[in-house]
């Protein structure tokens, strides 16, 4: 799904967008302008955020799960996802777009501190599996240039990949 303002020629990418278009007479917070806006304002947000992965531009959302569980691996439970949205790309390509809201939370940590943290509980002689369930979370990582160490543990995705020259992430 894409959002635009009365045309395709003028792309709608957050709800801060769409309330700034709306006229100043209309903007009076419980009339019918803002209050679509506010009832919209999760699709719109999420596509805005989408547009900005070149290659999630065109993506074309079929289905989101809420609080959906997946299993990755056999070293522990379940991952609860806020959101898990599934789609597909114009070429065909299916998408999985985890989400992990956060509201005046930190994200975490970026996984190079994690896998240090991992280690140096291993070094001081404590049991954990932490270690060898980064390395086969990362084997799946969606960020084919090779630095996961920026990426936060709390989206082990690519999507927060943000290091400079990557040709995959913003």
């Amino acid at each position: 799904m894409r959002s635009f303002w009365k045309t395709t020629d003028v792309p709608l990418n957050s709800v801060a967008e769409w309330r700034q278009r709306i006229e100043r007479k209309n903007r009076q917070q419980g009339t019918s302008a803002p209050t679509l806006a506010a009832a919209w304002a999760g699709p719109v947000e999420v596509m805005g955020a989408l547009r900005q992965l070149p290659h999630l531009a065109d993506v074309l959302l079929e289905q989101i799960i809420v609080e959906h569980e997946s299993h990755f691996d056999a070293y522990g439970g379940p991952r609860n996802h806020d959101l898990v949205a599934h789609g597909r790309l114009p070429d065909g390509d299916h998408v999985v777009v985890c989400v992990e809201a956060k509201a005046g939370e930190d994200l975490g940590q970026t996984v190079e501190q994690y896998g240090r943290a991992a280690r140096l509980k291993r070094d001081r002689g404590k049991p954990t599996k932490a270690p060898e369930r980064l390395r086969a979370l990362l084997s799946k990582s969606s960020c084919p240039d090779g630095h996961p160490g920026q990426m936060k543990m709390s989206d082990p995705s690519g999507v927060a990949c943000r290091r400079r020259g990557c040709s995959w992430c913003p």
